[in-house]
């Protein structure tokens, strides 16, 4: 089976976050494939992984077999977006401040770049 890319993905159509926010959905799994692929989270994801699959899910999951396919699927999925969560929500206030602060400097000069130009 193999795992399609952004440039791949057949579905582009829009998300809606919780807060009404839209986002293309290529762009958000692109993001997502990022973050699961990350060595801050890759071993704890490969390992999710490793444990929720048997031979028997490996085989239909190879050949297609949509029965057990698709529930081995969404018992990997659910724990992709835990453990994504998990490794985000791992970030102390100080992390967010220091990220905030660095999103601010760059968008000043942005700004200041656009004005001189």
């Amino acid at each position: 089976m193999e795992s399609p890319t952004p440039d791949t993905d057949a579905t582009s159509d829009e998300r809606v976050s919780p807060k009404g926010a839209e986002f293309e959905g290529a762009g958000l799994r692109h993001l997502v494939r990022s973050i699961v692929k990350h060595p801050a989270v890759k071993d704890a994801t490969v390992e999710m992984i490793r444990a929720g699959l048997t031979d028997t899910t490996e085989e239909h999951l190879r050949k297609g077999i949509r029965a057990g396919a698709n529930e081995a699927l969404a018992r990997l999925s659910d724990g992709l977006r835990d453990g994504v969560k998990d490794a985000i929500y791992a970030l102390s206030d100080d992390d967010w401040t220091l990220i905030a602060r660095e999103m601010l400097e760059e968008a000043s000069g942005e700004v200041e770049a656009a004005a001189v130009a």
